[in-house]
């Protein structure tokens, strides 16, 4: 998103490290009266993704010191589940996401799949807590796969069996899902 429109117009979404202040300002600002979003944040449970996404950055590599301390910390922070990494990267992510996983933090850890099967497989191999599955939902991710919102269905049906059978919990994520 690139803007959000408020009662006093439209407003730059904040840095992502200022969410809460952005939070409890939109809604003061809410033009629908019966519309609530949380300001004290019981219940929200935050999914770190530094593990997997920071490494998206150009130039940004962590080596295996780094994530642990950047684990340390999340645990410290009081994050209480993170996306340990993607293990269709290969055999030594896969061993990185199962040290992290049992490790003894005190967060949730999470696998990050394509909505294929050789991913599953490969995170089955982690430890990871649970299983997160991104799917491709918008028309044009879709039409470049060559694939339709009936594929997703089928996916779904078959693959979120296959990772309960290595994982407490599955999650799903929608893609591309606002173009």
């Amino acid at each position: 998103w690139s803007s959000i429109r408020t009662t006093a117009g439209m407003a730059a979404l904040p840095p992502r490290n200022n969410w809460t202040k952005f939070w409890i300002h939109w809604k003061m600002e809410l033009p629908y009266p019966n519309t609530s979003f949380p300001t004290d944040f019981k219940g929200v449970l935050l999914v770190d993704t530094t593990l997997r996404d920071g490494e998206q950055a150009p130039g940004v590599v962590f080596s295996q010191k780094d994530k642990l301390a950047i684990a340390a910390l999340l645990g410290k922070a009081g994050i209480r589940e993170i996306e340990a990494g993607t293990p269709a990267m290969g055999e030594e992510e896969i061993e990185f996401m199962r040290m992290v996983s049992t490790t003894g933090f005190s967060f949730k850890t999470l696998s990050w799949c394509r909505a294929i099967r050789e991913d599953i497989e490969k995170a089955c191999l982690t430890k990871t807590n649970g299983i997160h599955i991104s799917f491709p939902v918008s028309s044009i991710h879709l039409h470049a796969m060559e694939k339709n919102p009936g594929w997703i269905l089928k996916q779904v049906q078959d693959l979120v069996p296959q990772a309960l059978d290595h994982a407490e919990y599955v999650t799903i994520g929608a893609q591309d899902a606002s173009r």
